[in-house]
């Protein structure tokens, strides 16, 4: 009877352990966005495991699941808002051209612009090249998001997804922006 009672998990020990989790997971994910599949991942794991061992559990275990599937599903848009101001700095210095060219990451192509109707030079090939070269951990990660290209302008850089397309844009000196499209 009274090792029973030791055992009993009060509704504090649950919001207290649930809420660690969620701030420990949110404080990971803002030092280093790129990994949040795994975070949430292991989250889900954790809560399960929390479900199967204490019936306490069950019901904020699942709302909690539920929770970090919908924050899976809408991450594209959750990585642009934490990573903008990198997103742009890491492409600005393609971004001095009117209209220079996109970066298809299915085939790993350069390719003109639909307005630029001539051929690239072997000298903007070359920095877009050095670009992409130099920010390989940040394409891999856009590839992860299932990003499929990369188009730069003046001042503007656009992420093509399957169903949306994410402008960031420079509006003046010290504010980045983003703007969303839905491609239905």
């Amino acid at each position: 009877m009274l090792v029973s009672k030791f055992y009993k998990i009060s509704n504090k020990t649950i919001f207290i352990t649930l809420s660690g989790f969620a701030i420990l997971s949110f404080v990971i994910i803002l030092f280093d966005s790129f990994i949040y599949r795994e975070v949430i991942i292991i989250n889900i794991i954790v809560f399960c495991l929390l479900s199967i061992m204490f019936k306490e559990f069950v019901f904020y275990a699942i709302n909690w699941i539920v929770i970090l599937l919908v924050l899976l599903h809408s991450w594209k848009t959750i990585d642009i808002k934490l990573n903008k101001i990198n997103y742009y700095n890491s492409f600005e210095p393609l971004m001095k051209y009117e209209c220079l060219a996109g970066y298809d990451l299915r085939t790993m192509t350069i390719s003109p612009t639909i307005q630029r109707k001539q051929v690239l030079s072997k000298n903007e090939k070359e920095k877009i090249n050095t670009c992409i070269k130099e920010n390989s951990k940040l394409i891999e990660h856009l590839k992860n998001l299932g990003c499929n290209s990369i188009d730069f302008s003046k001042n503007n850089l656009q992420l093509w997804y399957n169903d949306i397309v994410i402008d960031i844009d420079k509006i003046d000196d010290h504010t980045i922006v983003y703007e969303t499209s839905d491609l239905h």
